[in-house]
């Protein structure tokens, strides 16, 4: 068997503020990439966070989410946004200031349905604030024990408008 198995495809094809990629995660992998790409919005200044679906199928809204991310802007300053006991994964596929340029975003999963241990995520994510370019890399954890079966994406600001979501599994040999 190959070490990387495309998952699923989901696909972002009307306006919504939420996006569940769910029944995802299961026992046949611990690490998993999901590539974000042509993700569009209706408005500028939008930031992108996600939550995790357990195997109930309900989305985790407490506030059992570390993250800390790297921000590396074109025009300004590099910049970064940490914080614990959070109710979301802040800026897990990024954000985006121009609602009319495409971004693009990978995240890796770690752990997800091992019910003994934390999820982790790391993401890389580029997209465009009119011509200056954004850049951020982030790493986020999940402070429950449990099987998480799905992510949940989330537009804080308003609504994603399309998209298209791959989800790989990998496999580690040791």
């Amino acid at each position: 068997m190959s070490n990387l198995r495309l998952i699923q495809e989901d696909n972002i094809s009307s306006t919504v503020s939420t996006f569940d990629i769910s029944n995802v995660f299961s026992a046949d992998f611990d690490v998993y990439e999901m590539i974000f790409s042509g993700i569009t919005t209706d408005t500028t200044d939008q930031v992108f966070s996600g939550r995790f679906i357990n195997s109930s199928g309900v989305v985790d809204t407490g506030t059992n989410y570390d993250y800390a991310v790297h921000e590396m802007k074109s025009n300004t300053s590099f910049g970064s946004d940490k914080a614990t006991g959070q109710d979301d994964m802040q800026s897990l596929i990024g954000r985006q200031g121009d609602s009319t340029a495409s971004m693009g975003c990978v995240v890796r999963i770690f752990n997800p349905f091992i019910t003994t241990s934390f999820t982790f995520a790391q993401s890389q994510f580029t997209g465009m604030s009119g011509t200056d370019m954004r850049t951020f890399k982030g790493v986020f954890r999940h402070n429950v024990e449990t099987t998480v079966t799905g992510l949940q994406i989330r537009n804080n600001n308003n609504n994603f408008t399309g998209g298209k979501i791959i989800t790989y599994g990998m496999r580690v040999d040791t």
